[in-house]
C-alpha cells in the first residue's frame, strides 16, 4: 500500500480522518508515533511528525502536504517496508530488519543533508568574492 493524502495535514485545519489514521500508522511503523491510532489530531501526533522531519532533515514545520517531502520520504520509507501501514511486519520479516532499514535510511537522509550543507559552505565564498577560472594574457 503506498502511503498518500487526500489533503495537508496541519494543527490549522480540518484535516482528512483517513489522512490523519494512515499518517499515524506510518509513522507509528516507522519509529515516531506512540499515541492511540484513532482520527483525532493532537499534540502528540503533531510532535512525532515534527520528530520525524527532524530525524530526516526536513524541515520541521508539522505540516505534511499530499506532494510534499514530508509525505513523499514517507511514502519511500513505507514502500520499503513493503507497503505494511499495519503496523505488523510480514511473518518473514523480523521487526529488527524493518527498524535498521528505517534507521539506515535516516542516517542516509542526515548525510546527505550535511554534504549539501559542505558544499553550499564552498560555493557561497566563491559566489561573494566573484572568483571565477583565471585568464590568462597571451603576449
Amino acid at each position: 500500500m503506498k502511503f498518500s493524502l487526500v489533503k495537508s495535514i496541519d494543527s490549522s485545519s480540518d484535516n482528512h480522518k483517513n489522512d490523519v489514521l494512515n499518517t499515524k500508522r506510518a509513522l507509528r511503523d516507522l519509529g515516531f508515533y506512540h499515541g492511540p491510532l484513532s482520527a483525532l489530531t493532537h499534540k502528540t501526533f503533531f510532535d512525532s511528525i515534527e520528530a520525524f522531519q527532524t530525524a530526516v532533515g526536513l524541515v520541521p514545520d508539522r505540516i505534511i502536504k499530499p506532494d510534499g517531502p514530508t509525505a513523499k520520504l514517507i511514502s519511500a520509507l513505507i514502500v520499503g517496508n513493503r507497503g505494511s501501514l499495519s503496523g505488523k511486519p510480514d511473518d518473514d520479516e523480523p521487526q529488527a530488519i524493518v527498524n535498521v532499514n528505517v534507521a539506515a535510511a535516516v542516517n542516509l537522509a542526515a548525510a546527505v543533508n550535511v554534504v549539501l550543507a559542505a558544499a553550499a559552505a564552498v560555493a557561497i565564498p566563491v559566489a561573494v568574492l566573484g572568483h571565477g577560472p583565471s585568464k590568462r594574457s597571451r603576449s
